[in-house]
C-alpha cells in the first residue's frame, strides 16, 4: 500500500467535528488502508484486521461497526458523508467520497468494484457524482455484523456468536451466557419472546452483553438482574446495552463506600453524673473564684 500525505484541510473539516473521537481516529486509519480509488471491503472485521494490526487498548470489531456507521450516516451542513458504504453481490465495500480529490492516484484500476456498475474500473469525476445514486446498503446492517468464526483475527479475546439456524442457538448462547440470580433464571418464555424481537445484529450484541455483564458480577456480591428485565426495563429502557462493551457502568461495577464516621467534635458531649465527681479541692475553688472577680472588673 502506498504511503498517503495528511493535508491540513483536515484540521477545518467540517465533517470531522460531528464524529466522535474514535470514529475519526479510524478515519485515519482507513485513509492508508484504501486502494488509490479510496475503496476496501467494508466488512468490521476485515476493516479490524486490516486498520489496526496492532490492537489498541478498548478495540474491537464491535466498535469498528459503530464508527463506520458514523462516517457512513453523519454528515455536515450541505455535504455527504465521509464514506460510502454499498453492495456488490454477497460483500459489502467503502468508498471515502473526496478520494478522486484528496488521493493521489497511481493504479489504473481498483481492487475493488465500482459503487455504481460493480466493475472494478478508473472512477472518473461524473462517476463519482452519479455515485450518490446508486442503491447502497443499509448502513444500520453493518453495526456489528457477525464476524465469520473461522476466519482470522487479531484480537483473540473475541468470542463468535453463530448464525442463529431457525432453532433458537442464538437464545441458547445468551440464555447460557446470562448469570443466574440465586441460582436461578426465571422466566424464560418470556426472555426469550423479548429476546426474538431484537434485530440480527442486535441479539448478537446482547450476547456479549450477557457475557460482559457475568464477568462483572463475579466475585462483587451484585445479584444480577432477572434476564427478562435485563433486556428491557418496565420503563422501556434496554439495560444490556450498557454492557456491550467490556468497560462496566461505575454503578454497578464499584462497589458502594461505607460511609465516613462522624467527627468527635460534632458528636454529643457525654453526660457527666456530679454524684460520682470529686468535690473540687479549697484552694482550686479559691483561685476560681479570685479569677470570676478579676473577669468581672475587667468588664
Amino acid at each position: 500500500m502506498p504511503n498517503r500525505d495528511l493535508k491540513e484541510c483536515n484540521r477545518r473539516s467540517a465533517s470531522l467535528q460531528i464524529v466522535s473521537d474514535a470514529a475519526e481516529r479510524l478515519w485515519y486509519r482507513l485513509i492508508t488502508s484504501v486502494d488509490d480509488f479510496g475503496r476496501m471491503e467494508a466488512d468490521p472485521e476485515v476493516v479490524f484486521t486490516t486498520c489496526f494490526q496492532r490492537v489498541p487498548k478498548g478495540w474491537n470489531i464491535f466498535k469498528v461497526s459503530r464508527c463506520l456507521h458514523e462516517l457512513a450516516t453523519l454528515r455536515a451542513k450541505d455535504q455527504e458523508p465521509m464514506i460510502k458504504i454499498y453492495q456488490v453481490g454477497s460483500k459489502s465495500y467503502l468508498q471515502i467520497n473526496t478520494a478522486d480529490i484528496h488521493i493521489y492516484r497511481r493504479a489504473k484500476e481498483s481492487k475493488y468494484p465500482d459503487p455504481v456498475s460493480g466493475v472494478p474500473h478508473l472512477l472518473t469525476t461524473r462517476e463519482t457524482k452519479d455515485a450518490h445514486t446508486c442503491a447502497q446498503m443499509r448502513t444500520d446492517s453493518l453495526d456489528l455484523r457477525i464476524p465469520n468464526p473461522e476466519s482470522r483475527s487479531s484480537n483473540p479475546a473475541f468470542k463468535p456468536v453463530p448464525e442463529d439456524d431457525g432453532t433458537g442457538s442464538r437464545f441458547q448462547e445468551f440464555w447460557q451466557a446470562y448469570p443466574a440470580r440465586n441460582g436461578k433464571k426465571l422466566e424464560k418464555a418470556a426472555t426469550e419472546a423479548l429476546f426474538r424481537k431484537l434485530s440480527i445484529q442486535d441479539q448478537a450484541l446482547a450476547v456479549q452483553a450477557a457475557r460482559n455483564y457475568a464477568e462483572a458480577l463475579k466475585d462483587q456480591g451484585i445479584s444480577a438482574k432477572d434476564p427478562k428485565r435485563f433486556l428491557r426495563d418496565g420503563k422501556g429502557h434496554e439495560p444490556w446495552r450498557d454492557w456491550i462493551d467490556p468497560v462496566q457502568p461505575s454503578s454497578a461495577s464499584e462497589p458502594k463506600k461505607p460511609r465516613d464516621p462522624v467527627p468527635k467534635a460534632f458528636q454529643p458531649a457525654p453526660k457527666i453524673d456530679e454524684s460520682k465527681v470529686d468535690p473540687c479541692p479549697p484552694e482550686v475553688a479559691a483561685k476560681l473564684d479570685r479569677l470570676r472577680g478579676s473577669m468581672r472588673m475587667v468588664q
